[in-house]
C-alpha cells in the first residue's frame, strides 16, 4: 500500500498534512543514518522506503535507494518525519547524525529531502 493508494488509511494525508504516526515504530540505533532509519521504518510498516519519503516530502531530483545514499532533511521534512515516528524533531536531531544541527529553513515551506552519495 502506498500513500497514493485510494484505500490507504492512517497517516496518509488527503490535504497534505500528516495527522498521526505510522502504526509500527522502530528503535533508534546509535549513529544510524537517516536513510537506514527510513528504510527500517518503511519495511516495519509494509511499505517501500520511497513511500515513506513521499510522506516526508521529496526534492526536485529523482530519489535513489536510501540504502546507498544519505538523506538530509529541511525543517519541513524533519517536522513531517517527526509526526510519522511519533517523536519530537528535537529527539530526531539527537539520534540521527545528519539532522543533529538545525536544518535550513525552506523558503517555500515545502517538505524536501536532499540526497548525497556516501
Amino acid at each position: 500500500m502506498t500513500p497514493s493508494d485510494s484505500r490507504a488509511t492512517g497517516p496518509w494525508p488527503s490535504s497534505g498534512e500528516l495527522r498521526r504516526s505510522l502504526p509500527r515504530q522502530v528503535r533508534f540505533i546509535s549513529a544510524e543514518s537517516t536513510g537506514s532509519y527510513v528504510r527500517r521504518l518503511a519495511y516495519a510498516n509494509g511499505l517501500e522506503p520511497i513511500a515513506v519519503l513521499d510522506l516526508v516530502g521529496r526534492g526536485q531530483k529523482a530519489l535513489p535507494d536510501p540504502a546507498s545514499t544519505e538523506l538530509y532533511l529541511n525543517a519541513a521534512a524533519l517536522a513531517r518525519l517527526s509526526v510519522l515516528v511519533g517523536c519530537s524533531a528535537a529527539r530526531l536531531q539527537q539520534v540521527l547524525p545528519t539532522v543533529r544541527f538545525a536544518p535550513a529553513a525552506d523558503p517555500l515551506q515545502s517538505s524536501r529531502v536532499a540526497l548525497a552519495a556516501p
